[in-house]
């Protein structure tokens, strides 16, 4: 860096230019709210620091010399500047521009986001959304390195272990059929009434299979998979198939009911009732536009709960 631009201070700058403009140290000191003699005290210092006179004096005021139209000139630029990026900047210090970074397990992608983001981005276009498919467990490590700013999933793996979190969504887990399957016609059903059926499953890592084999374990029984698939899509096409018979949240079950030939059975068990969390280390260490968006979805769960308590 140049000696020079060492030596300068904005402050200086500012007041050089106001007593330009005002062909006034006391105009000057006026507009900044001090005395006159610091303004004089601070443009002696500017002249001593670029090493030339800035201004001619006279009873009848100041005028800036042949080197101080020079500072003048490129001063009221820089200043003009600087203003310029602090408005851009309060788009960001403001949470109305920036980016945030997401993580979320698949469902919660495939299910609840793509319309609640739809909305937020139509509020705040200019706030850029990160959106990255984590594993359950995965979701909360990123939350807690900072590699992502929100981890979305439900509490079957972030609950308690969450350090900071809000309700997004309720769901529960309902069994799924062909709808030529007996049970298909059941009102309800208990986890352990179709276990002996052959089942549609995801990947062997996932948490939703970890969450079946546990809840199996339970009642002395064990999951046999049939058929595994990397998709919840995927998963309701093999179930329309005949392949077997298999278990997705409602809202994902709603969605597929009227494209394919499958049938929705809800589970009486009181742990296929799952709340879907947002995750965060603390608000302060949330970006504005990060707690922009944690807002946004937080007023969109509220709002459909006072919905369905109509």
């Amino acid at each position: 860096m140049d000696p020079l631009m060492r030596r300068l201070d904005l402050t200086s700058l500012r007041l050089f230019v106001d007593a330009c403009e005002t062909r006034s140290i006391a105009a000057a000191a006026a507009r900044a709210c001090i005395v006159p003699s610091a303004v004089s005290r601070r443009i002696s210092d500017l002249e001593k620091s670029v090493g030339v006179p800035l201004l001619y004096r006279s009873p009848r005021g100041i005028t800036p010399t042949a080197a101080g139209e020079t500072v003048l000139r490129y001063a009221s630029a820089a200043l003009a500047e600087l203003q310029h990026m602090g408005t851009a900047l309060e788009r960001f210090v403001s949470g109305l521009q920036g980016t945030v970074r997401v993580v979320a397990n698949i469902s919660s992608i495939d299910q609840y986001l793509p319309e609640d983001l739809a909305a937020f981005s139509q509020t705040y276009p200019d706030v850029s959304i990160e959106l990255e498919e984590k594993r359950g467990g995965e979701i909360l490590k990123c939350v807690e390195d900072g590699t992502a700013d929100l981890g979305i999933g439900n509490d079957w793996y972030l609950g308690e272990a969450a350090a900071v979190s809000r309700p997004y969504r309720e769901d529960s887990l309902v069994a799924i059929f062909p709808r030529t399957h007996p049970m298909a016609r059941r009102h309800t059903l208990r986890f352990a009434d179709v276990l002996d059926e052959p089942l549609i499953g995801l990947h062997a890592e996932s948490a939703y299979n970890a969450k079946l084999a546990q809840q199996a374990a339970l009642i002395g029984k064990e999951i046999h998979m049939k058929v595994r698939v990397n998709s919840f899509d995927a998963l309701c096409r093999m179930v329309h198939a005949g392949l077997g018979i298999s278990f997705v949240l409602k809202q994902l079950a709603d969605m597929y009911a009227d494209i394919l030939n499958i049938a929705a059975v809800p589970l009486s068990d009181a742990w296929a009732n799952k709340r879907i969390l947002i995750a965060y280390r603390s608000e302060d260490t949330l970006s504005a536009s990060a707690r922009t968006l944690l807002e946004f979805l937080t007023r969109q769960f509220l709002t459909r709960q006072a919905n369905d308590g109509r």
